[in-house]
């Protein structure tokens, strides 16, 4: 019997490792320090691209432009999880959260020099959380919270700007804002 209790208390232990899946299309690892504290990790990319053609004809003259656009972005952030309260199967929490995404595009057009922006946004938000533990193992949860951004965008338009014969400018805007932060989300034990 004393050699079974160490195997059955281990049985019992509360998951401590999980993996995320949060709206929209993110992904990320889940621990759980201790029964009121978690840390979540996630990471998260999309890519763009599109061309259009047009064709104006006016009488008997014809002209054609053309443009194309493409880009990516990457994104990863770091929350913590504080529980504050539990009615059975379902906790509330409070959540700090720091969020960096890195994006990068490129526009052409006809008898235009190309455009490149990139643009790093990091941010910070503060969220109220609901999870509902639907099995020991597969827990939904849903949060919405204020975020703060600082985005600043460095542009280059055309060749290399101040090489030698090179034809371009460039240029950084930066901006801050506050928004809103709604995401929902699985989360699978093991």
């Amino acid at each position: 019997m004393l050699l079974l209790l160490p195997a059955s208390a281990y049985a019992q232990q509360a998951p401590k490792f999980g993996l995320t899946f949060q709206m929209p299309t993110s992904a990320g690892i889940l621990w759980r320090v201790n029964d009121r504290i978690a840390i979540r990790q996630d990471v998260r990319s999309s890519h763009s691209s599109s061309e259009s053609t047009s064709t104006i004809t006016i009488g008997s003259t014809t002209s054609t432009s053309s443009s194309q656009s493409s880009g990516y972005s990457i994104g990863a952030s770091l929350s913590g999880l504080f529980y504050v309260s539990r009615w059975d199967t379902v906790r509330t929490y409070l959540s700090p959260r720091f969020d960096y995404v890195y994006s990068h595009s490129r526009f052409t057009s006809t008898g235009s020099t190309p455009s490149v922006t990139t643009n790093g946004t990091p941010s910070t938000s503060g969220s109220f959380g609901v999870q509902f533990d639907a099995h020991r193992h597969l827990s939904a949860f849903g949060e919405l919270g204020l975020a703060y951004s600082t985005a600043g965008e460095p542009t280059t338009t055309g060749g290399q700007p101040g090489a030698v014969g090179g034809v371009g400018s460039s240029f950084t805007s930066s901006s801050r804002f506050w928004s809103m932060r709604i995401a929902f989300g699985a989360i699978v034990l093991f």
